[in-house]
């Protein structure tokens, strides 16, 4: 079906209506390749299933669809997607989700968490900020064997006083939610300016893969 994007939009959005276990076998391969352990292949059709009953359970009501089909939600391809392997995890999990105190729980997921995960937006119990074990593996080589455990971006600092309006940026202060994720950064100029700057934010500027960063070089950064 085609749903205006706005009230007053001329633009469509296609919008597919679908059963919710027909919905995760164009998710399920999207977001883990169905070629492994099936175990796995049926653990992420458990997480993703669970994931899509608490949207449900939690409408936003800010849209003309349920659940989106980029990272922002669940990465979800369609019928071209599908393949047998996780068809199979579904088929052998169906109906089957996680709950916390009788409701969906919030199972978000990444390929990656850096080495330590995020406390969740929501404040669940369950997902708390700790240190993960397994996103630094390594090949027998000694280099890391997960390309999004360890990282950098360049970008010059004119780009950031551009962005932030401070002619000469002399020092940046960070603040971490846990120790390790920036929550702000506060950028201050040689004239007293100061512009505070949301982690997410900053990230989406120069497109960082995580808040998860530190900032080297010119300016400083204080934790």
């Amino acid at each position: 079906m085609g749903a205006r994007p706005s009230p007053t939009s001329t633009t469509r959005d296609t919008v597919n209506r679908l059963r919710l276990e027909n919905y995760l076998r164009g998710v399920v391969p999207s977001e883990m390749p169905s070629s492994w352990d099936p175990d796995a292949v049926a653990a992420q059709a458990v997480a993703a299933r669970t994931y899509a009953a608490w949207d449900l359970a939690t409408p936003s009501g800010a849209t003309s669809y349920d659940i989106c089909d980029t990272t922002q939600c669940q990465v979800y391809g369609g019928y071209d997607r599908e393949a047998a392997a996780s068809n199979a995890a579904i088929d052998a999990t169906a109906g089957v989700i996680l709950t916390y105190n009788g409701q969906p729980a919030f199972t978000q997921f990444s390929s990656s968490s850096g080495g330590r995960t995020a406390a969740d937006y929501y404040g669940k119990p369950y997902l708390p900020a700790k240190a993960d074990a397994y996103d630094g593996w390594k090949r027998a080589d000694g280099t890391y064997g997960n390309p999004n455990h360890d990282w950098s971006a360049q970008f010059d600092v004119a780009s950031v006083e551009k962005r932030t309006g401070i002619v000469y940026l002399a020092k940046a202060s960070v603040i971490t939610t846990d120790g390790y994720h920036v929550s702000k950064i506060v950028f201050i100029g040689t004239g007293g300016k100061q512009v505070t700057v949301y982690g997410d934010t900053f990230r989406s500027w120069f497109g960082l893969k995580s808040t998860y960063f530190a900032i080297t070089g010119r300016p400083t950064t204080t934790a």
